[in-house]
């Protein structure tokens, strides 16, 4: 599509889409990283991320939160509670900004022992979602949930046939967490990132 043709807004959109990971790198991540599997499934995590930042292991846009996702200071002070076993360290220990940001593995364990840290203090699931969306001190979050929750199933559902992975459906699935456009420059990039040739021929 001629460059000419991509409104400014677009491609503002465009540039802050550039470090979306393959959907072969997201599975390969939360397949290798996520341990915590009495809390949640592979297939929230990556809806979680997805919601977050788009699969993008970056720096929240003008605010203090980083990685796939966007952990804030407690967030990360909480996974290296749960990560270390002692509720009195107060530090961020390896979960770091910088640590984070510069490492996908780091990235994906922040988010899984900051879900296990608060499924142990909040009792359940449903309370440890909600504790990461910050629905108590953000009412709106509430909504956000259902969306993980829903955007799971629907993951589920794609990686569980055994065909060949179908990329529509997946994309579909993702959607659930958090709409993204079906055609147009902004889904071309989208989609692109998603769907690198490389990757498919590897």
């Amino acid at each position: 599509m001629a460059d000419e043709l991509i409104s400014k807004s677009d491609k503002a959109r465009i540039l802050r889409l550039d470090n979306i990971d393959s959907a072969f790198v997201m599975l390969f991540l939360v397949n290798l990283y996520h341990d915590q599997f009495q809390v949640c499934s592979k297939e929230l995590i990556l809806a979680i991320c997805w919601e977050e930042s788009l699969f993008q292991n970056i720096q929240q846009l003008g605010g203090p939160a980083v990685g796939y996702g966007q952990l804030e200071r407690d967030g990360r002070r909480i996974a290296n509670q749960h990560f270390t076993g002692d509720l009195s360290d107060f530090s961020e220990g390896r979960f770091t900004a910088s640590a984070i940001l510069s490492s996908q593995e780091t990235s994906i364990r922040a988010i899984s022992h900051c879900l296990a840290g608060l499924f142990e203090s909040l009792g359940s699931q449903a309370a440890a979602l909600n504790g990461y969306a910050g629905v108590r001190e953000r009412p709106v979050n509430a909504v956000i949930p259902p969306r993980w929750k829903a955007c799971e199933s629907e993951l589920q559902d794609v990686l569980s046939t055994g065909d060949a992975l179908d990329f529509i459906a997946f994309e579909n699935a993702l959607r659930k967490a958090r709409e993204f456009e079906t055609s147009g420059p902004v889904y071309d990039h989208v989609h692109s990132r998603l769907w690198p040739l490389v990757d498919m021929l590897q």
